[in-house]
């Protein structure tokens, strides 16, 4: 009985020096808090933002207005949050192989900075598109945003988009639009003209 009247006296002890020190540290570790939820606030106010880069493939029906497949990107990718740095026509080519019944396709290079959460929105509203034969987004770490800065395209866009267009009003006897060229950089496996 003893015992347990220890272990009882002991408890009541226990519970009077917490009442006793809690009002103190209570008191010091309010600041303490405050200061860790504040800190949490900001970084949940705070987004992470990456640099992405994008390869979109459009079939040719749908290149034909080209103003409106271009403005179908930008508004996927506005809704998605992103801040387009960079647009422009990587190429037109066959493709390896049939895609949807396309042998063809008009390939369009995008670097875009968008929030981390909002990457998959952005790549199941490409999926969903109509417009859009495939997709490919991967994050940019290669280049720096002045080397990205300095390959847009976007003017040559337009200016695509209104000779499309003006061959489309022409009709069927237009001529053909002119080709433009690729940069290619030679590689060690491809030295060059000189070697051939």
């Amino acid at each position: 009985m003893a015992a347990v009247t220890k272990k009882a006296e002991t408890k009541t002890d226990t519970k009077a020096t917490e009442a006793k020190t809690t009002p103190a540290k209570t008191a010091a570790a309010k600041p303490a808090v405050a200061k860790v939820l504040a800190s949490a606030t900001t970084h949940v106010d705070e987004k992470r933002t990456t640099i992405y880069e994008a390869m979109f493939l459009l079939t040719q029906a749908v290149a034909a207005d080209f103003s409106g497949a271009i403005a179908h990107i930008q508004d996927i990718l506005a809704r998605g949050q992103a801040e387009i740095i960079s647009m422009r026509k990587w190429d037109e080519r066959r493709l390896a192989y049939e895609v949807k019944g396309n042998k063809r396709a008009v390939y369009i290079l995008c670097y875009f900075k968008a929030p981390n959460d909002q990457l998959g929105h952005i790549e199941r509203d490409c999926r969903l598109s109509e417009k859009i034969l495939r997709s490919m987004i991967l994050r940019e770490e290669t280049m720096t945003l002045e080397q990205i800065q300095a390959t847009d395209g976007r003017k040559e866009l337009e200016v695509e988009a209104k000779l499309r267009a003006e061959r489309a009003a022409a009709g069927p006897n237009a001529p053909e639009l002119p080709i433009t060229p690729v940069a290619t950089i030679p590689t060690e496996s491809d030295p060059g003209e000189g070697y051939r």
